[in-house]
């Protein structure tokens, strides 16, 4: 036995979900990986790419929005890669521009403590309390006292907020008890968005696309040579393999405005003699990636599942002509 993507045969070796169980579980149908990825990998594999996927993502907003709500202490994990804002529009009154995160002790979002101030242009700023450190001082100096605001849960942290503002020149109004404006008391609501896909998301779901490739097809097959550049990547030792990531839909039916269904497709394809993977988790994002650029077997290739997180079912996908995939979730 060897480790597919270090390939030290000196285990010990852990069960390896090819979907994280972060993104759900699927009963005795879940896919798992047996004797096939080593302790090291799987432990640090968890620790900065399973975790980064599942909390600081935009396919993590999705998990957090779509999975059941929790109830657990506080989590004090801080998203470095995504953020979430109210609309700066009227409907927000001086809730317009306030960021906010998951808290991921609910899986629910909750604002953010921290110091909102408008510039000559009419832009909203905000800044945390371990940014105001960073912030440019001139924002703060000179303003008219209501364009500099503490936006706070607690009067602790509304405290420390109001000094380090104060620090960089920013006047106040005597405070005042906001109440929420009516759009905030609305069951649901459209946030903004931003995000980055960096590299340790690109490994993380790549990581996916090489372990659905691995169970399907063998670990004898996922240790061949042939994949050394794609588990390099994975492992953080290499350059990214050719590959993009897309709006468009994987399965035939749907388009960027109709998507169908929120499960995860995942599909692993030759391509003359390449093959090539694509993940889509919620069926969002696609991530194609190149896994081998020339592979010495000559065979067919075509594999492809959708995983349904809500029902805990996974469906085999069909292939039709001219490579187009639909999803067969009937009795075979």
């Amino acid at each position: 036995m060897r480790c597919i993507y270090c390939l030290r045969d000196d285990g010990p070796y852990t069960a390896e979900h090819v979907i994280p169980e972060a993104f759900g579980l699927y009963g005795p149908e879940t896919m798992v990986l047996n004797d096939t990825v080593c302790h090291r990998c799987n432990q640090g594999f968890g620790s900065f790419l399973d975790q980064i996927l599942a909390r600081d993502s935009y396919e993590g907003l999705l998990r957090a929005d779509i999975f059941p709500r929790t109830d657990r202490q506080r989590d004090r994990f801080r998203p470095r890669r995504t953020v979430m804002r109210f609309p700066d529009e009227p409907q927000f009154e001086h809730f317009r521009g306030l960021r906010l995160e998951v808290d991921w002790a609910i899986r629910r979002p909750r604002m953010l403590d921290q110091v909102a101030v408008r510039d000559d242009a009419g832009t909203r700023h905000t800044f945390t309390l371990e940014e105001m450190g960073t912030a440019d001082p001139s924002l703060f100096r000179n303003r008219p006292p209501d364009a500099v605001q503490v936006f706070a849960l607690s009067l602790e942290a509304a405290t420390a907020l109001q000094r380090a503002a104060e620090s960089l020149g920013a006047h106040f109004k005597p405070a005042v008890e906001m109440e929420r404006p009516a759009e905030l008391q609305k069951p649901s609501m459209l946030l903004e968005i931003e995000g980055t896909i960096d590299s340790r998301v690109l490994r993380a779901v790549g990581k996916i696309a090489f372990n659905y490739l691995a169970f399907t097809q063998g670990t004898t097959f996922a240790l061949s040579s042939d994949f050394d550049e794609m588990r390099a990547f994975i492992r953080g030792d290499g350059t990214k393999p050719a590959g993009r990531v897309s709006l468009d839909p994987i399965l035939a039916n749907e388009t960027r405005e109709t998507r169908t269904h929120e499960m995860h497709v995942i599909l692993a394809e030759r391509d003359e003699r390449e093959i090539w993977a694509r993940v889509s988790l919620f069926n969002s994002f696609s991530y194609h990636f190149r896994v081998c650029r020339h592979t010495a077997v000559w065979y067919a290739l075509h594999s492809g599942h959708t995983f349904d997180p809500i029902e805990r079912k996974i469906h085999k996908l069909t292939p039709i002509p001219k490579s187009i995939w639909v999803p067969r979730i009937y009795p075979p």
